[in-house]
């Protein structure tokens, strides 16, 4: 039984379903549907557990996030005004836009804040910490 703190896993579901991981794994997937008795047992144990497949396993598994990266750059030099006073307000609007294309795709969006002049090397160090991760 899954501990009350921790969200059940894709074995928690197979146990209560009572068939395989592997079996829960393809049904999840759409690699094979399970039919009759075990398609039941499976959507109920899915359904009495509330489970969720974990986004973050899912992409350890693929090596593939979902998540896009955005830079904006301030528009004024970090010694000259803060970051909160350089934002433009275009920023949001094409950030709302980006985000909403984004969730039609299954996507999410992260962004990155640089100051004037420090956005490449901003997207140089996440790319090169991208690499390491895959």
């Amino acid at each position: 039984k899954p501990d009350r703190f921790s969200p059940p896993t894709l074995k928690d579901v197979a146990r209560e379903a009572g068939v395989s991981a592997q079996t829960i794994s393809n049904y999840l997937t759409g690699r094979t549907q399970p039919r009759g008795k075990n398609l039941e047992r499976i959507q109920q144990a899915i359904h009495k557990l509330n489970y969720r497949p974990s986004a973050a396993a899912r992409a350890l598994r693929l090596r593939q996030s979902n998540i896009l990266g955005m830079i904006f750059e301030d528009v004024v030099d970090k010694n000259q005004a803060s970051l909160r006073e350089g934002w433009e307000p275009l920023h949001t609007l094409f950030l709302q836009g980006a985000t909403m294309k984004a969730r039609e795709h299954d996507f999410y969006v992260t962004t990155v804040l640089a100051w004037h002049g420090e956005a490449e090397d901003h997207a140089a160090h996440l790319v090169r910490e991208g690499e390491r991760m895959a």
